[in-house]
């Protein structure tokens, strides 16, 4: 297959317990057709987050810290619309968000991995609780299949049930969100955009054919 393109993102709190991420990055790191991208540690500020997400990848993974509707940075935290909308620019094919709470819905039904659906992308989202070394396994097994082949849900599937043995209730509770779509329409009129621009050249074609006395028949 292809490279498998990953945004990594480890966000490191002052004054919080370190994250147990050592085992999850050295082993992302050697896989082959695995190129990362990563930012990580106290440094992760809103401009620097937005940065990365802004470059086209395939994978973003994002572990830290957070809550109903929220995700917390280095030194401020930002809202599930904020994340949301700097994820679309890179266009990835799945999001991961392996952190506390970010399939949970704040006071308002709004959770991390909802407003992520919203714009088309497909999510991962994990309960209120999660054990590092868990979510860092599941990361792993999850990249692992989609090197070897496995489409989103299979990626997934396999990654639970690999984890599963360690800690039942964290497995049962990490969640694939199917990003959101507005139906079909868009699709259609693109589909019709593509129409319009292929008989635009078939005309074309045909007018400098005629000009040089070449037949139709003949190309």
């Amino acid at each position: 297959m292809s490279m498998l393109r990953i945004t990594h993102i480890a966000v490191q709190i002052p004054d919080q317990p370190e994250l147990r991420l050592l085992r999850e990055i050295g082993v992302l790191d050697s896989m082959s057709d695995v190129v990362v991208s990563r930012i990580a540690g106290e440094q992760v500020t809103r401009t620097a987050l937005a940065r990365i997400l802004r470059q086209p990848t395939d994978l973003v993974i994002l572990s830290g810290h957070g809550a109903p509707g929220r995700i917390y940075l280095s030194h401020d935290s930002v809202s599930a619309k904020w994340l949301a909308t700097q994820l679309k620019a890179g266009a990835p094919r799945l999001a991961v968000m392996a952190m506390c709470g970010s399939d949970v819905g704040d006071d308002k039904l709004r959770a991390v991995t909802t407003a992520i659906a919203h714009t088309g992308i497909n999510v991962i989202g994990f309960p209120i609780s999660v054990d590092d070394v868990v979510a860092g396994a599941y990361i792993v097994e999850l990249v692992r299949a989609l090197v070897a082949g496995a489409d989103i849900a299979q990626a997934h599937e396999v990654a639970v049930e690999e984890i599963g043995g360690d800690d039942l209730v964290a497995a049962r509770g990490i969640e694939l969100r199917a990003g959101l779509f507005d139906g079909y329409r868009p699709f259609l009129d693109q589909m019709l955009v593509f129409d319009q621009r292929l008989l635009r050249v078939e005309h074309a074609t045909m007018i400098l054919l005629d000009h040089f006395g070449i037949s139709a028949d003949a190309v």
